[in-house]
């Protein structure tokens, strides 16, 4: 039902005198909140002089390690880390069907857990042995793990940076084989960040 609205010709005589008075209260009161305003801006403002002024040249300047500055601004690298709802293509067990609804997710959770399955489909195109990749969720352990077969990755110590493969290209950043663009790509990963993100954000990564 409408909200039921007064013919404005039906108020009372004494409306204007009382509209006075309260404009005269408010403008009282807007005068106490902009002076209680001012006087609470000039305390952070000595406040912020005063903390600037007490902090080294070391606090003031920093600089971040790389792993740093991921853990400090995530949103950078996997976008936000709070809840957030949004309307997405979701599986519905009860009807089995892909259907369009709105769901509360974290959008750097789901952002490590596409890095993970991405490099498995980038692998399945670089490696024609690779035709099956399983995806196991178990609540109760709070844990994902992404599976897929194929010839898996090169065992071996890298001649270069004297580490061996898998621990260079799930641990250290902007490592990648897909740096050659001279080559055609099918593949998602580009910039050597993917996986490593995941395990950045990861209380356990194996």
């Amino acid at each position: 039902m409408p909200p039921k609205i007064k013919n404005q010709d039906t108020k009372p005589k004494n409306q204007d005198t009382k509209i006075k008075k309260n404009d005269i209260f408010l403008k009282g009161k807007e005068n106490n909140i902009n002076n209680e305003l001012n006087h609470q801006s000039e305390e952070v403002t000595n406040f912020t002089s005063t903390n600037t002024n007490t902090k080294t040249i070391e606090q003031k300047y920093q600089k971040k390690t790389h792993l740093e500055h991921i853990l400090l601004r995530p949103d950078t690298y996997i976008g936000p880390i709070m809840p957030d709802i949004e309307s997405m293509w979701v599986y519905d067990d009860d009807i089995n069907k892909i259907i369009k609804k709105e769901i509360e997710y974290v959008p750097g959770l789901y952002k490590i857990f596409d890095e993970i399955l991405v490099n498995a489909r980038d692998h399945s195109c670089n490696d024609s042995t690779c035709d099956t990749i399983k995806v196991n969720i178990d609540k109760d352990t709070n844990t994902i793990s992404v599976w897929n077969n194929g010839k898996g990755i090169d065992i071996a110590e890298h001649g270069e940076h004297k580490m061996y493969v898998p621990e260079m290209i799930f641990g250290e950043f902007l490592t990648s084989t897909n740096y050659d663009d001279e080559e055609k790509r099918t593949t998602g990963g580009r910039n050597g960040y993917g996986a490593k993100l995941t395990n950045a954000f990861s209380s356990f990564f194996s």
